[in-house]
């Protein structure tokens, strides 16, 4: 929990300049909640999966989602910054949705991120809204579970050949 909490609360400080332009203020209120014990409070639910991407010495990325369907977290440390690790985990992410059957999945994003999840697909919905003290931009993405479904019978074929 610790470590999670260090890494978001990096990522937000470091990272997120473009959104909170280095405002004591607006930091303050979007750091308010990515505390070590709400983190904690955070894995102990079973309705929001948390992954992370394990780095050599620390937590490379953290990312989480609900079961309806919404990205609630994908932060990355800031020396992975541009290294593929959001990529990495905003895939993993949409995987496990598809698994459990999800659609459509969404997200608030912020005005650092939005060109990176519009690179992935994910389109601007609806306007604005104000968000921990700073303004995202709701997106969507819409899932291919057939494609799951697919593979998942390809590969049983591929065994079931081989066995």
């Amino acid at each position: 929990a610790g470590d999670i909490a260090a890494l978001v609360r990096s990522s937000i400080t470091e990272l997120c300049t473009a959104d909170h332009g280095g405002d004591q203020a607006k930091i303050d209120k979007w750091l308010e909640n990515k505390t070590e014990e709400e983190v904690r409070g955070w894995l102990l639910r079973s309705d929001r999966p948390i992954f992370v991407i394990d780095g050599t010495d620390s937590i490379n990325a953290a990312g989480c989602h609900d079961t309806r369907g919404i990205v609630l977290m994908n932060y990355i440390a800031p020396t992975q910054w541009l290294r593929g690790c959001s990529s990495a985990m905003l895939a993993h992410l949409e995987r496990s949705m598809k698994w459990q059957g999800i659609a459509e999945s969404r997200l608030v994003s912020t005005a650092t991120a939005r060109g990176f999840y519009e690179d992935r697909g994910r389109q601007a919905y609806g306007d604005a809204i104000p968000c921990m003290g700073v303004t995202g931009q709701p997106m969507k993405k819409r899932l291919q579970i057939r494609t799951v479904i697919r593979d998942l019978m390809i590969q049983r074929c591929s065994w079931q050949c081989w066995v």
